[in-house]
């Protein structure tokens, strides 16, 4: 039950969206290591510290929340970060990666670095094509999204090049090898706008569409381009979709999109490939608004299904947990839905949008050039100026905090 409970918040947090058992939202695991009690039975107590309410921890369950502890990352070193101490407490800052992977042979990153280890490099090699930066105000259950075009072109801390930033997330390090690296994802960000990010989530193209078909799909408001592309894109690349993710028999079940503009419903593959498609449709920034979008979408679905009881939460979480890497401990997870997701939930029906929503590059602070790689090749980037920088460093922290808050 813990673990499924902690599972589901990772997922939330990586949609984003925070929920909890209307049951269990009072209950704080902070101290679960400190002082252990024990029932007749020899289960465990947990006893929160507020309300004076306890809950007990079958020796399963028990079992379960260790296990999930053991799945957390723990290879981050937060000295690495360049973390800007000048931040205010209450606004804990994330960051969801969207990489893009897509063999079924490896559902997390663990897996493929396990596969990598055997020989086996194909799931380990993957760009993170989604950079979103997941604002949570813990004062007022305030959620704001800042997305990064993938792109952009920015020094690389510790290193002497610079790349674009989809990049960073399989950089070869100083060791010649490639791998998975958050960290230095996490790193890159601090130390260009002078934020203090220490915790990421990721998920791959696999997971998501996973994810998305547990929740029944999605409504999604489409122009009359966007579902023909949808339906294009699919039919053009299905032998290879076949082979990786959507399988045949999902693609003779799959309904087509009409080319229309308007709300359709999408199941989890068309949904990702609204959230991926870019040429000729606006180019990377309008998909970056599209990813922010879904995300948004799915968070009021969630919220709401999980209120009135039409969505089945327990299908969610065993469908998430396998897809889910991060470095976020349960612990933390449980404080920060048990703190917000009231806030959250009150806002359901007052707006058109749960989240508020930000870009950088923003517009005209940027340019496109053509860069030449180390092995002689040209690169695509999003370029700006040390000026646009500075600008849109200040204008990141006007939208997460209000002002501008320099690293010291």
């Amino acid at each position: 039950m813990l673990k499924r409970l902690m599972s589901l918040l990772l997922v939330l947090c990586l949609l984003p969206v925070l929920s909890l058992a209307e049951e269990e939202d009072d209950l704080s695991i902070e101290e679960i290591t400190e002082e252990v009690m024990l029932d007749d039975d020899g289960n465990e107590i947990l006893v929160d510290e507020e309300t004076g309410e306890s809950f007990i921890l079958s020796s399963a369950q028990q079992d379960e929340l260790e296990a999930l502890d053991e799945t957390v990352d723990t290879s981050v070193d937060p000295d690495t970060l360049e973390l800007n101490l000048n931040l205010p407490d209450h606004i804990i800052n994330i960051l969801l990666l969207g990489t893009d992977g897509r063999d079924t042979r490896y559902k997390t990153l663990r897996e493929s670095q396990e596969a990598d280890g055997e020989g086996d490099s194909k799931g380990i090699r993957q760009r993170a094509d989604v950079w979103i930066i997941l604002s949570l105000n813990t004062q007022d259950g305030t959620v704001k999204l800042s997305s990064l075009m993938r792109d952009t072109y920015l020094s690389v801390p510790g290193y002497t090049n610079k790349n674009k930033i989809t990049n960073l997330f399989d950089y070869k390090n100083k060791e010649g090898n490639y791998g998975a690296n958050a960290e230095l994802c996490m790193r890159t960000l601090n130390h260009h706008f002078d934020l203090n990010i220490q915790n990421y989530v990721t998920i791959n193209f696999y997971g998501l569409a996973s994810i998305i078909d547990a929740m029944g799909g999605a409504d999604v408001d489409l122009t009359k381009a966007e579902a023909k592309a949808i339906n294009a894109y699919l039919k053009k690349h299905a032998s290879q979709m076949a082979r990786t993710y959507d399988s045949k028999e999902a693609q003779a079940n799959r309904v087509s999109l009409e080319a229309r503009d308007g709300f359709q419903h999408l199941d989890g593959v068309q949904a990702v490939m609204y959230a991926r498609l870019r040429s000729n449709l606006g180019g990377d920034q309008k998909r970056t608004e599209r990813q922010r979008h879904l995300l948004d979408l799915l968070l009021q679905q969630l919220v709401s299904g999980m209120s009135s009881g039409t969505v089945d939460a327990f299908e969610i979480i065993n469908t998430s947990l396998d897809y889910v890497t991060t470095n976020i401990n349960a612990g933390t997870m449980f404080n920060l839905v048990r703190e917000n997701f009231p806030a959250i939930k009150a806002r359901l029906g007052t707006s058109d949008t749960l989240i508020e929503q930000f870009r950088i590059p923003m517009d005209k602070t940027y340019g496109y050039s053509d860069v030449e790689t180390s092995t002689g090749s040209k690169m695509s980037v999003v370029f700006m100026s040390a000026d646009n920088l500075q600008k849109n460093k200040e204008a990141l922290h006007e939208f997460i905090y209000g002002s501008y808050l320099p690293a010291e």
